[in-house]
């Protein structure tokens, strides 16, 4: 390939790099960091906590909420079941006790 085609090739291919870029929404992120963003922020987030909407909820506050409901422990073990029923999982077991055993088979 001569200079000429590989820099038409180049164009080319910037070109339509370009166009895509184009298409792509633009990040609109950015804007968090800038001054403006700051207040924003800081606003929305007092905001949050003086209605109560941005209240955070632990993990162990979730899991105790979620075993108070009645139905949810059939619902945890019918996910449980289709978890331990899945390729990936039985694969990942079988591997797990292969290295168990490696483990307990080393002085």
């Amino acid at each position: 390939m001569n200079y000429a085609a590989e820099a038409r090739q180049s164009r080319v291919l910037s070109s339509a790099q370009r166009a895509h870029d184009d298409r792509l929404p633009e990040d609109d992120l950015e804007f968090l960091d800038t001054r403006d963003g700051e207040d924003f922020a800081r606003e929305e987030e007092e905001e949050l906590q003086r209605t109560g909407a941005g209240r955070v909820i632990g993990p162990e506050e979730f899991w105790q909420a979620l075993c108070r409901e009645p139905e949810f422990p059939a619902i945890r073990d019918r996910v449980i079941n289709k978890l331990i029923d899945t390729r990936s999982f039985c694969v990942a077991a079988r591997e797990r006790m292969e290295k168990d055993a490696e483990l307990r088979a080393q002085p």
